[in-house]
Formats: structure tokens, sequence, C-alpha cells
């Protein structure tokens, strides 16, 4: 059996926590864990975040920073540790704010200007907004581009040496495709009208050509995942339909089973469904539906239980779960086990979190202001609860992690419920 948080809190302290100045070393007591069992079939895939508001305590901003250029103030809770063994620590400095004002609706993290550190992108208020990673916890914040609301955002492939990402904005209803270079210069590479506004946006080679298609989950009820193929010079195809009549929680993509086309996954949170779409490398995707328990909203695909093959995990917000469909060589994944998260769970990302080379999963809700880690315990054969490896003052708005400091173990991008604020969160300090 995996050691308990307090078992895991001391060891840290005795064997870490000191490396970190003397700061105290705290867990959350775990979740109250459990399995169970349920049929499905098919496959999941990619990583992604989606966002609703919940109104939580008024937040502690630390210090106010500018809008263009910050490296924020340290905040909030001590440095959260895992079991001191080397290579398998959940570390975590305090968080820093990026910006006290922003209102965040989706985030994700990827390399923006080919430097190799990730760069967080940003769906805001005010527009698509890039936290620019400048080494060693250092960042700068962008402006927004355009000044209307973007809701959802999604990275891509690099094309043609330019970075992009797939963003997509309210009033009028559209996504943009925005590219960058290593002058930090963010510019539009091609625009795809809506006809309604989007809870979610994903990057796939639907197609097969080698070249990144997007899709998109419709928000509101009775609503449409729709796709456009990219074309020659940059442009895209008009959109097809994809699958229509459900209520989107979130969308991703990527590659599943052994197979080398993109497959994607989307939550119906109505229904309760996790939807597959199955690529035949045909430019085809035939779409399953594979159920899951409770209100499933965020979806992300990494092999988090270390055997090879693409695993599902969905944040299930009415039952506070996290799901976790193990995958198969053949694409499929096996019966949903559930894991027991925090209230309101609507977030999941996929990184390496502790340096060891594995995949582990961190979840959130607007339910509560933690991020939870788990873990994959081989000897048990199981993903668990590991530590809590960040706090915000208020529930969480939206979730990523990538490596933003260039030493090999994924960072986190933290947003704020109900109150504005965004946050990032170091490991390995």
């Amino acid at each position: 059996m995996a050691r308990s948080p307090t078992a895991r809190c001391r060891s840290a302290y005795v064997l870490g926590c000191v490396l970190c100045f003397g700061v105290g070393c705290r867990d959350d007591p775990p979740p109250s864990e459990g399995t169970t069992g349920g049929t499905t079939v098919g496959s999941g895939t990619g990583v992604s975040t989606t966002s609703v508001g919940s109104t939580g305590p008024t937040p502690d901003m630390g210090a106010t920073t500018g809008t263009t250029s910050t490296t924020g103030t340290t905040t909030g809770p001590d440095v959260k540790c895992g079991d001191g063994v080397p290579g398998e620590n959940f570390c975590f400095a305090p968080r820093k704010i990026v910006d006290p004002d922003v209102v965040v609706a989706d985030l994700a993290v990827s390399d923006f200007d080919g430097d190799g550190l990730g760069d967080g992108l940003v769906a805001a208020a005010d527009g698509f907004r890039v936290v620019w990673a400048e080494g060693a916890g250092a960042i700068a914040f962008e402006p927004g581009v355009l000044g209307t609301p973007a809701v959802a955002v999604a990275a891509m492939p690099p094309r043609n040496m330019a970075q992009r990402a797939a963003v997509a904005y309210e009033q009028p209803p559209r996504v943009i495709v925005h590219a960058s270079d290593p002058t930090r210069v963010v510019g539009f590479q091609a625009t795809i009208a809506l006809m309604r506004d989007a809870a979610a946006v994903a990057g796939a080679d639907v197609t097969g050509d080698g070249d990144t298609d997007v899709l998109v989950a419709e928000a509101g009820t009775d609503a449409d995942v729709v796709w456009a193929a990219a074309q020659p010079g940059g442009a895209f195809a008009s959109l097809e339909i994809l699958w229509t009549g459900a209520a989107f929680g979130d969308l991703a993509s990527g590659l599943l089973g052994n197979d080398l086309f993109d497959d994607v996954a989307f939550t119906d949170r109505a229904a309760g469904r996790l939807l597959v779409g199955r690529n035949d490398g045909g430019g085809m995707l035939d779409v399953a539906d594979q159920g899951a328990p409770g209100t499933p909203m965020g979806v992300a695909v990494g092999d988090v239980t270390a055997d090879g093959f693409a695993d599902v995990l969905v944040a299930d917000a009415s039952g506070g779960r996290l799901v976790l469909f193990r995958g198969r060589s053949d694409g499929t994944v096996r019966p949903p086990e559930t894991l027991a998260a925090m209230a309101g769970a609507r977030h999941v990302a996929v990184a390496d979190l502790d340096g060891d080379g594995d995949l582990d999963a961190a979840v959130a809700g607007t339910g509560s202001g933690s991020v939870y880690a788990y873990r994959y315990d081989p000897d048990e054969d199981a993903l668990s609860f590991a530590a809590e490896i960040a706090e915000v003052p208020t529930g969480v708005a939206a979730l990523a992690a990538g490596e933003m400091t260039g030493d090999g173990v994924a960072d986190l991008l933290v947003a704020g419920a109900g109150l504005p604020g965004l946050w990032f969160v170091r490991s390995n300090p």
C-alpha cells in the first residue's frame, strides 16, 4: 500500500523540505478513495481544460503587479512536498500571482516562442493572452489580443516554423489560429466562423495528411462537435459535424492504441457520457459512446499507468471524482475506475509532476481551491491520491500543467473561479 499523505509529509520534511529553506510541509488528508466498476469500450485522448465559475472567498492577491511584464509575488500556503524520494517527490513553491485582475476561462501550456520552455496560453475576458516563460521561474504576461472575450484555447503543433494556438472567441463566435515566433509577436494565421459559442477547442490530424485540423465543442445544450480540415497555405475548410445533440463539458485529442492517427474524446455532461471518436486513418472518426459516471466535465489523456498505452481521465463534477479509463493496445479502454477527488471536480491535466519520468494526474474543481496530484503505484496496480500540490483562495476555474522553467518537471497555471486571478505554481523550487 502507498503511504498516507501524513507519512509522506513527515518523510518529506526530514529528507527534502529542509532544502526549501525551512518552509513547513503540509499535505491535505487523502480523499476517501474507492474504485467502482462499469461497462465501456473504446478509447480516449488529449489534454484540455474548460471552466465554469463559482463564488468563493476573497483571494489573497499579494502585491499587485503590472499587466505587461511581471515576475509576480509569492503568496499562499507553504511549499508542498511529497515523500522525499529523489525523482519521486512532489514539491511545489507557494503560488505566485501572475495577474490579480484577469478573468480566465481556459488555460494550456505550450512552447509558444520556440525557446524550449512551455508558455501559458490564456483564454481571458479581454482576449487571448500569453504567460511567457523566461527561465528560473521568471514570467512576462502579455495584454489581451483583440480585446474580445476568449472562452477556450488549445495548443497546436508548429507550422512553417511558427508556433500556434487555437483560440475560441465570443462576439462573434469564431476560432482564430494565432501564431508566434521567437520575437514573441502574436499574429493571425486563420479564422474559422462558428454558428454558436464554443465550450472547448482542440487540434487533431483528423484527415491523416500530417497537418492539424481544428475541432470545436459548442456551448449550451443540444450542441454539436464540429471540425474544420486544414488546407494548404494555413487556411481551413468549411465546418463539418462530427457529433450532435449533447451538452459538452470538454474536448481533447491525442493518439490511442498502436496506430499513428489522432483520435478525439469529449464529455457530455448532461447525459453522463464519454464520447470517443476513433480515427481509422482515412479521415473518418467513428464516435462511440463509452459512458461515464456522474457529470463528466474535464477530459485528458496520458499513460498514467505506465504500461505503454494511453489512458483517459475524466473529472466528474457531481460526484467529486476522478474517473480513470485504462487504455488497451488496440485503442479501446477498460471499464471506469473512480477515485474520490474534491467537490465540483471539473479539471484534469496529465504531466510529470514529480520528475520521475512517469505521467501523473492533477485534478481541481470549482468547489475547492486545492489541486490534487494522483500517482500510479505499480505494486498496487492503482492510481491513487498522492498529495495536495497547490492551493488558491477560491475554487479553480481553469488548470494547466507543463514544464515552464527548464528543470524537466511540470509546473502549474491555476485560475480562480468566481473572482479574478491567475497564479503560477512552480515545481522543484
